[in-house]
């Protein structure tokens, strides 16, 4: 996702959003935290280009879904991640 790896193993990242924000992806296997089976989170990044951001991660084989447009005036992709949580990317129409 072209985030800034902070931290990394074989079953764990933990990614850089901001100065004080971080994200981390686990394999659920072997964390001692359980899965919610993608239900009831949903993580929103704001970007500048969004045909770009879409673009970049079709490239990567990330599978997102067709950008399309919101009622708060934005247009959004989302992705899921392997748990199945959806991760929203979206971009404030001008």
């Amino acid at each position: 996702m072209c985030l800034p790896v902070l931290f990394s193993t074989d079953w764990f990242v933990e990614f850089r959003l901001n100065a004080i924000s971080r994200v981390s992806i686990a394999d659920e296997k072997r964390s001692s935290i359980k899965s919610c089976g993608g239900r009831g989170i949903t993580l929103a990044l704001e970007v500048e280009d969004l045909d770009a951001v879409r673009k970049s991660m079709e490239k990567k084989g990330l599978n997102p879904t067709v950008i399309r447009q919101h009622p708060w005036n934005a247009r959004v992709f989302c992705l899921f991640d392997p748990e199945g949580h959806r991760i929203e990317i979206w971009q404030s129409n001008p």
